[in-house]
């Protein structure tokens, strides 16, 4: 009995944390950007769709954040970057969402999106990724 209730409890906080977080994971270990929800839509997009990717979290410290970086590459390949300017000053504790529109790739395969908050261009705070296939 105390058994099954362990693992309830388990599957309860695994499925809680699924909808905390959202699509995807950080791939930055040390981070002042805290994400506490990633979500695209639509997902999963279809050959060429335009998705929406919300990033939402909090920052340990004030920051500036001059652009996203989104980074995609294909089957493994070679990284695409593009762009968005932000130029804001994101405050200590304070939830801040940023929004990005992505185009989906076209050809058949596995592709892995890197979305990345920029203090300068190339100097990323925090970045979450996530894969889809078409």
């Amino acid at each position: 009995m105390k058994l099954l209730l362990v693992i309830s409890l388990v599957c309860v906080s695994f499925a809680f944390r699924s909808q905390v977080l959202g699509l995807g994971r950080s791939c930055q270990t040390k981070t002042p950007f805290v994400v506490t929800n990633f979500d695209v839509q639509p997902y999963p997009p279809t050959s060429g769709q335009k998705m929406l990717a919300a990033m939402s979290g909090t920052l340990s410290q004030t920051e500036f954040i001059s652009d996203i970086a989104i980074r995609q590459n294909y089957n493994g390949g070679k990284y695409t970057t593009s762009y968005v300017d932000i130029n804001q000053n994101c405050i200590y504790g304070q939830v801040n969402t940023f929004y990005v529109n992505i185009t989906a790739g076209t050809q058949s395969g596995v592709y892995d999106v890197q979305v990345q908050l920029e203090t300068k261009q190339g100097s990323a705070i925090s970045c979450w990724d996530f894969t889809y296939h078409i």
